[in-house]
Parts: structure tokens; C-alpha cells; sequence
């Protein structure tokens, strides 16, 4: 540590920079310690430092290259929060313009205000006295630079090319899934990645290559890379508000590659001032009764106060059914209740808020859920329903929707290979489902029911997987008998004895997210039952994790880069499926980074003793959302 007595007027270029996050610079212009907020900052990260906002007097809003603007809002609430002074912006008169549209300071009365200046540049003015002074120089570009005592200080575009950024990441991560196996492709159906928070649930469809997010969390490329989608198959986006940081990511994304991105937002009125932002995006909105831009088989409802959507599917041609699914997409005034559809539904998601919810999870068809703001432990305890399932993370869901109830059968005795029901209920379907022949009627009865009698003498699997396609093949047979397919009173009764016997109810939730690598297939029967079957999956010999903080790096470096020492090693050891070691190399270049930047905090930490700033104390959770949000690693203490 240099010494105090000299310790500002030793002070290089390179030590006056410092890289607070992934996309975030920090300089600092002053002289001595008690230079008068002698802070600007370039960027927006997901750290907030508390006890640095109020001494950050300038924020440069580039031209060029663009920055999340749902979290540069989020910095300009929490600076107007730390009780300093004005937020003062620097950037071209159009960018300032737009900025203070998208954060809603038009709407308020000047009165009433929150103290944020927007200051946009002018022509540059050679008698200027530069001395003693910081000055930002634009340039026709888009790059500008930061000069001190009329040195150079920063060169935002050189400094820029040298780090990584978001850019890079989604490059690299392109050239690393090239050659890897790429799940979500083929088909229709979903993949739950696990980057819910306790109010958004947050799910990735897909219709074959057509990818569309509901509530895409922030940096989503990297549950996109663990997942082994391709982050450049996202085309659509769904979000309950423009101000949604992961919203914001996906179309910046698709502005700086001047692509075509669907869009709908709950908050729909507003997203013009998105728009003005990211003007490089091909903007395709979609809303109430609309077909997905990138998806025309599937329309898209809302309910009547926007906390929900449907996806109506026509997963066949031949077909004029529609499979209708119903998913939450905001946490406003819930409503399940649309103007040109309703229940029914085949396939519904939810969010468990607390132990009632469970209660409620069986008006659809079937119900799949996730965790929001209920204890862990209450929802890992909570027994499986007849129709209602917790969504396994990373686990792929394919839509099945059969012409005729003979497909959805194919595929229950696809499910139940290999079992001792397999026979079984092969014979009573081929007796239902054939053409019936009157000399034939008597001994396809008799077959039914010494089936169903065998049936019920085989005790029920006590494994999982096999439990649970055993008891679909019997929701089949119930859903055949109430439509009326020919079983006689005697057979009803044997059927409701088999669904009495396989419950799966023996079964926890904690149970079902423990089943390891499975695929899940969704069968839509005749618009009256939905099937989930599930089988094996092959698996990856590593899993892929990209911590999701600098904090969790800073934390411990050591636990990460032991982590990446194991992976590389069981690679070394086998044969390794295409392009996955290429992914893992993106990780050692994030967690190198990362590593870099955890330098840069430190530095600050020294110059932040020297300045007298002194971190605030991590805030305590105060309430049981907060513990919550901790236990899932969804929210972080702030870093001293």
C-alpha cells in the first residue's frame, strides 16, 4: 500500500480505472481526499456498491455501444436512494432524451422530480482551460475519451477491446456450442433452466429452433450455455415490465446484431421507449390474440389483467385441436380469466407462494410448478398429486399431440417397455381401440378383464420413473372408460382399484427433483387428459456451472478453480461429447476475468481508505422474502 503523504499524486492512469463489474468502469478523477464526489462511472453491473453511489458525480451514457438500460435504472434509483446528490448523465442530446423517457421522468411533474440531470454534449471548445479539470471528449465514432490535467486518461473503445464484455461472451459462447450436441431444437416444448426469482417463473420454449423466453432472467446466455441451448436460437421475449434487466439484455442483444426480435410486455404501452433505445433490433410485437412472429403454429392470449398468457398450439397439421397452455407472466392482480378462451387448460404453470397454491393445482389438466417465495424445505416435503408435478430443472419437455387416442397409446407403451404392465396393457388397448365385431364383443371382454385382474396382483414399482408411466398407462385406461370406450362396470372398478394402488403420492417433491437426467414427454389426449411421461436422458460426463457473481468468485477463488480442475480432469479421462470441453474453456476464460476484476476491487478498496469512504454493513434480511431469496442464491449480500 503506498503511503498516504503521496499517495493521490502517485497515482498512474492505470490506477485511477477500475472495473467494478462485467460492464462497469469506475474512474476516478480527483486529487486529494477530499475532492468533492470524484467519481464516473461508464456502465451498469449487478453489483451496487452502497457506499460509493454518492460520490460518483458524472455517468456517460454511450453512444455506440450500448448498455443494459433496465440496469442503469436501477443505478440511478439506488443513487437517488443513498441520499446524495443529483444524477448527473453525459451523453448526446438524443441519448439523454431517451433515458429520461425510459426511466418515466416525463410523466412526473418538474415539481416533483427526483434530482437527475441529463447534460448533453456540445461542440468542443479549444479555449476551455483544461487545467485542474476532467473533460469528456466525444467523438464521431461513437468512442469517447476521458482526459485529466489535459492527459489522457481513458480511451473508451481501446479499453474496452481489451476486456471482455457481454459481446465477447455471447461470441464465445456461440463458437463454443458449434460443435455440441444442442438440446431444444427439434419439436415443441420447454426447458425449465432454474433462474426463477420468488415473482417471476421463468421458462424456455421452443419451437423447433424458434426460442422464446418468459421473463428471461438477467445474463440468460449463461442458463442458456448450461442447458446446451444455443443462446442465438432466442428469438422472442415475453416480460411483465420493460424495466426487467434480463428483458432489456435480450433486446440489446438483438439490437447490436440488427436482428428481428418478437416482443410482449405486460406493460405494453411503454415499450415505444424501449424502442427509441434499442433501435438496431427489427422490432416484431405480438399481443392479445396474435400469433408468436417466429412460431405461427402457436397464439398467444393474455388474461384480462396481464398475470397470465396462453400459448394455444396446433402441434399437428392434420388437426384443428389446439393444445392450450396457461403460464404466469406478472405479479399483478392475478386473473385466469381471458377474453377469447377459456379452461379447462391442458397444461398449466405455477408458482408456489405457500402451501395453499398446492391446493389449487389441479383445476388443469396437469400442473406443473416451481418454487417463488415458500420455504425450501415446506416445498421439497409436499407429496405429488394425481395431475400436479414440480418442473425439473434442465430437464427437456416435448409436446405430443396424437391425431387419434391409438398414438397417445403408442407412446404410454413406449414408456412401459420392458415392464411386466406392458402386455397387459397392450391387450386392453388393442381390444378398446379395434374395430368392434359382434361375434368377437364376449372374448374381448374376457381379455379386458383377465388383463386388468393380472394387472392388479403385481405389486406397484417402487421406482420412481417406472412408477410414474405405470400410472399414466392407467390415467389412460380411466380417461378410455369415461369416454366411453367399452369398458363394462365390473372393468371401471378394477381400473379405479389400479389408480387407488399407484398413487403418486408416496412420492415427495424432493423425491421427484432428485431423479437425475431425465426427458419428459407431454402427451395431449383428444383434448380431454394430458399424460406426462418421462424416461432417462443421456447425460453429459460434467456438468457445466457458471458462477453467476464477481462475489461468489471473491468469496472463495479457490472453490471455482478447483471446481474447473475436476471437470477437466474426468474429460481427460473418457471420451467427451463434442464441443463440451470447448464450453468449459469459456468458463476458465469467465472465472480468469473475473479473477481480474475481483484485482480491481481490491485496488478500489485501497483508494476508498484513502478517500475515507468506508463500506456500509451487508443489509440483514429483514423479512422472510429476503432469507429466501439468499437460500436460493437469487439475491447477494452487497459487497463491502
Amino acid at each position: 500500500m503506498k503511503k498516504a503523504d503521496n499517495y493521490f499524486a502517485d497515482l498512474r492512469q492505470p490506477d485511477r480505472i477500475f472495473r467494478l463489474d462485467r460492464d462497469c468502469i469506475l474512474v476516478f478523477t480527483g486529487k486529494t481526499e477530499v475532492d468533492s464526489r470524484p467519481f464516473l462511472r461508464i456502465g451498469a453491473g449487478s453489483s451496487l456498491p452502497a457506499e460509493l453511489l454518492r460520490h460518483i458525480e458524472n455517468v456517460v451514457l454511450c453512444e455506440q455501444e450500448l448498455a443494459n438500460a433496465a440496469l442503469e435504472l436501477q443505478w440511478m434509483k439506488a443513487t437517488l436512494g443513498a441520499g446524495g446528490e443529483s444524477v448527473r448523465y453525459v451523453s448526446s442530446r438524443e441519448r439523454a432524451s431517451q433515458m429520461y423517457a425510459y426511466a418515466g421522468l416525463n410523466e412526473i411533474d418538474e415539481d416533483k422530480r427526483p434530482p437527475v440531470k441529463m447534460v448533453p454534449y456540445g461542440p468542443f471548445n479549444s479555449r476551455v482551460e483544461t487545467k485542474n479539470k476532467c473533460i469528456i471528449m466525444f467523438m464521431a465514432t461513437g468512442n469517447f475519451q476521458v482526459t485529466l490535467n489535459s492527459s489522457k486518461l481513458l480511451d473508451y473503445f481501446s479499453f474496452r477491446n481489451q476486456k471482455m464484455n457481454i459481446d465477447k461472451e455471447y461470441d464465445m459462447i456461440a463458437k463454443a456450442m458449434h460443435r455440441r450436441v444442442r438440446r431444444a431444437e427439434k419439436g415443441v416444448g420447454f426447458v425449465y433452466p432454474g433462474g426463477t426469482s420468488v415473482d417471476r417463473l421463468s421458462v424456455y420454449w421452443f419451437f423447433d429452433q424458434n426460442g422464446l423466453y418468459v421473463n428471461p432472467p438477467e445474463n440468460h446466455h449463461y442458463d442458456l450455455l448450461e442447458n446446451g441451448i444455443e443462446p442465438g436460437n432466442l428469438k422472442m421475449a415475453i416480460a411483465d415490465s420493460i424495466h426487467a434487466p434480463g428483458f432489456a439484455e435480450f433486446v440489446r442483444r438483438k439490437s447490436v446484431l440488427k436482428e428481428t426480435g418478437g416482443v410482449y410486455c405486460n406493460d405494453y404501452e411503454h415499450v415505444a421507449l424501449l424502442k427509441r433505445i434499442y433501435n438496431g433490433m427489427k422490432w416484431k410485437l405480438f399481443d392479445d390474440g396474435r400469433p408468436l412472429p417466429a412460431a405461427d403454429q402457436a397464439v398467444f392470449f393474455k388474461s384480462k389483467t396481464g398475470s397470465h398468457g396462453i400459448f394455444s398450439i396446433r402441434l399437428n397439421e392434420a388437426s384443428h385441436d389446439h393444445v392450450q397452455v396457461m403460464f404466469p407472466i406478472a405479479p399483478v392482480k392475478q386473473s385466469k380469466s381471458f377474453d377469447f378462451t377459456r379452461g379447462p387448460f391442458d397444461l398449466e404453470f405455477m408458482k408456489i407462494d405457500g402451501k395453499e397454491d398446492f391446493m389449487n393445482a389441479g383445476s388443469c389438466r396437469l400442473t406443473l410448478y416451481a418454487p417463488g417465495r415458500i420455504a425450501l424445505d415446506v416445498y421439497g416435503k409436499q407429496k405429488l398429486g394425481e395431475t400436479s408435478y414440480p418442473i425439473i430443472p434442465r430437464a427437456e419437455y416435448l409436446f405430443q399431440n396424437p391425431e387419434k387416442p391409438s398414438g397417445a397409446a403408442d407412446s404410454v407403451l413406449h414408456a412401459i417397455e420392458g415392464t411386466p404392465q406392458h402386455d397387459y396393457f397392450s391387450a386392453i388397448v388393442a381390444s378398446i381401440l379395434a374395430p368392434r365385431v359382434k361375434n368377437d364383443d364376449g372374448a374381448a371382454a374376457a381379455e379386458i378383464t383377465n388383463a386388468l385382474k393380472a394387472w392388479e396382483k403385481l405389486p406397484a414399482p417402487t421406482d420412481l420413473l417406472e412408477r410414474q408411466n405405470i400410472h399414466e398407462a392407467i390415467r389412460f385406461l380411466d380417461w378410455a372408460d369415461r369416454a366411453r370406450m367399452g369398458f363394462s362396470p365390473a372393468q371401471s372398478k378394477l381400473i379405479q382399484s389400479l389408480l387407488a394402488k399407484h398413487r403418486m403420492s408416496k412420492f415427495t417433491n424432493d423425491d421427484w427433483l432428485s431423479i437425475g437426467s431425465v426427458k419428459f414427454h407431454v402427451v395431449f389426449v383428444a383434448g380431454k387428459v394430458t399424460l406426462l411421461l418421462v424416461q432417462t436422458a443421456p447425460t453429459d460426463p460434467i456438468r457445466l456451472r457458471i458462477p453467476r457473481t464477481i462475489e461468489e468468485i471473491s468469496a472463495d477463488p479457490k472453490a471455482y478453480a478447483s471446481y474447473l480442475r475436476q471437470m477437466t480432469k474426468i474429460l481427460d479421462k473418457g471420451d467427451e461429447p463434442p464441443g463440451l470441453r470447448q464450453c468449459l474453456e469459456f468458463a476458465e476464460r469467465l472465472y480468469e476475468d473475473r479473477l481480474l476484476i475481483v484485482a480491481d476491487r481490491k485496488r478500489l478498496q485501497e483508494l476508498k481508505h484513502h478517500l475515507g469512504i468506508h463500506a456500509e454493513e451487508p443489509p440483514k434480511p429483514v423479512n422472510f422474502f429476503e432469507r429466501l431469496m439468499m437460500k436460493l442464491g437469487l439475491m447477494q449480500p452487497k459487497a463491502a
